[in-house]
């Protein structure tokens, strides 16, 4: 293997195909990526068995890449980076000199690294046929955004470290929670056939750190995993085998109170309390009355608060109830209207929040019993 490319476009490659790596894999060979070329194009690959990323990089202006002659490594990600991202010129080359042993060179630098034989990767099998989803990417942003925040990723129950994405009836839905929250969001789009899937939240984080224009984008989906083309990137990962729960009963009940609320002066509000904590947590009242809704907290050994906001009562009665400040204040902070609508049951039933911008976005909270 021999070629030559641009430093800072290869420099940038790897910078993408590297959020696949993670130190903490299993396999020892998966700190490595596997660089290989044929007479037309430089492959990169990197994974951690649960995303994988691949370049197909071919020979343009841009990139400048003069392949001399076929083949392939594995090098360790690190020591590659460090030598590319320090090697301040214009062109870079790669050469494999004995068996696994390559030299990495400019004009006036040299590098000699031991690399490890491309066999010993292991094989990634890249999906090629699956059902197709069409999607835009600030769709796909909206998820990271206004959904992910509500998922705990270290959960005991598999399905709840995911957001359930749900295409039926010319809707697709992203769901989020970590059973005390939950986030909800809904777009129009044209679904040719049902599906329900639950991609891990890390996944959403890396697709969204590769998309860099509004775009429509084109995910293939098995029962297994989830892949998705931006330009020359190829990016896969695997799919959370789980049941997600049923949450559309809890979002589309009949409330018996709702009330109209300034979301810039309730949030205001909450972020003052968060410093007073019971056990660690923020919790926080809300006496929501004719017209204010009056917001307090204490703590014995830190102090209180208290502070009264106008509101207006749409349907229903009085009403006190406490929840979690932080997790109110998360969901509130999504929202990009003036007011939103906080929906009641009881004091024991969760708070579901919604704005009339018809944006498709609720958030709810779980009360908290004092």
């Amino acid at each position: 293997m021999h070629f030559k490319i641009n430093r800072k476009f290869l420099h940038n490659k790897l910078q993408l195909v590297t959020k696949a790596y993670s130190p903490s894999v299993i396999l020892p060979i998966l700190t490595g990526i596997k660089i290989e070329c044929d007479d037309e194009t430089l492959q990169l690959t990197c994974s951690d068995t649960n995303i994988s990323i691949l370049a197909n990089i071919s020979k343009n202006e841009e990139n400048e890449l003069k392949i001399y002659e076929k083949g392939g490594i594995i090098l360790d990600i690190k020591y590659l980076l460090e030598i590319i991202r320090k090697v301040n010129e214009e062109y870079i080359e790669l050469e494999i000199i004995d068996g696994s042993y390559i030299k990495i060179f400019t004009e006036n630098i040299e590098y000699k690294i031991n690399g490890i034989d491309i066999e010993e990767f292991p094989r990634i099998d890249f999906i090629e046929k699956g059902e197709e989803i069409k999607i835009k990417s600030s769709f796909i942003k909206e998820i990271n955004d206004k959904t992910a925040f509500a998922i705990y990723e270290n959960s005991i129950k598999p399905a709840l470290s995911g957001i359930n994405l749900i295409g039926k009836e010319n809707k697709i839905t992203a769901i989020a929670t970590d059973s005390y929250r939950l986030s909800y969001k809904e777009i129009e789009a044209e679904v040719k056939n049902d599906f329900n899937l639950i991609i891990p939240v890390k996944s959403i984080k890396e697709i969204v750190s590769l998309i860099e224009k509004e775009e429509d984008i084109n995910m293939i989906v098995n029962d297994k995993k989830l892949q998705i083309k931006i330009d020359d990137i190829i990016f896969e990962t695997r799919l959370i085998d789980d049941v997600f729960p049923d949450v559309t009963k809890l979002l589309n009940s009949n409330f018996n109170h709702e009330i109209e609320i300034d979301v810039k002066k309730i949030s205001s509000a909450i972020d003052r309390t968060l410093f007073i904590k019971k056990e660690g947590k923020s919790i926080i009242n809300l006496d929501i009355k004719k017209d204010n809704v009056h917001i307090y907290t204490n703590n014995q050994e830190i102090g209180s608060y208290d502070e009264n906001i106008p509101v207006r009562i749409l349907k229903g009665e009085e009403i006190k109830i406490s929840c979690n400040g932080k997790y109110l204040l998360d969901a509130l902070k999504v929202f990009e209207v003036e007011n939103i609508y906080l929906n009641i049951n009881s004091n024991i039933k969760p708070i579901i929040i919604k704005s009339n911008s018809n944006d498709g976005l609720i958030q709810m909270v779980s009360p908290i019993k004092q």
